[in-house]
């Protein structure tokens, strides 16, 4: 029988300029480190956004939290779906926590 699976990322992105690209946690944790911004909550996207400016250019960082993780998660419920984690190794190691 066919199975849907519900992704769930354990990496982000950051957006400098026009430019995207995928970061893992060491990037993510050595950002949250050297520069000084705010943590929002992005209720469209439903992520936690780190904002912050990098030589006078804003950077944007999405990047699952607890919080993220958690509502994919009641969302595969309600649906009746499982879960796929790609990445595994790339998250913060109290994602597992919620597993």
């Amino acid at each position: 029988s066919a199975k849907v699976l519900l992704g769930l990322n354990f990496y982000g992105y950051e957006a400098v300029g026009g430019d995207t690209k995928a970061i893992v946690r060491h990037e993510y944790l050595d950002h949250l480190k050297k520069n000084k911004g705010s943590l929002e909550w992005d209720s469209e996207a439903r992520e936690h956004v780190f904002r912050f400016k990098r030589k006078g250019q804003p950077c944007t960082i999405y990047y699952p939290t607890l919080k993220s993780i958690q509502e994919r998660i009641e969302l595969a419920r309600t649906m009746g779906t499982g879960l796929s984690i790609w990445e595994i190794g790339q998250g913060l190691d109290y994602f597992f926590d919620l597993l």
